[in-house]
């Protein structure tokens, strides 16, 4: 996997869904992550609701 192209999946889409586009374990995606110092999305950023990133928008 081109460390680019894992660059802009990890923010796009969630571990777990890497993994299983690429048939290995998202522990697999988060050590390669870690070997090629890429960051990864903080802890509940897949699970917060849209509106509130709307809104945030919004304010700004």
């Amino acid at each position: 996997m081109d460390p680019e192209e894992l660059r802009q999946l990890v923010w796009e889409i969630p571990t777990t869904q890497i993994a299983s586009l690429y048939g290995v374990s998202d522990k697999a995606v988060e050590k390669r992550c870690r070997a090629l110092g890429i960051s990864k999305p903080p802890r509940g950023y897949w699970t917060r609701p849209e509106r509130e990133s709307v809104s945030q928008e919004e304010q700004i």
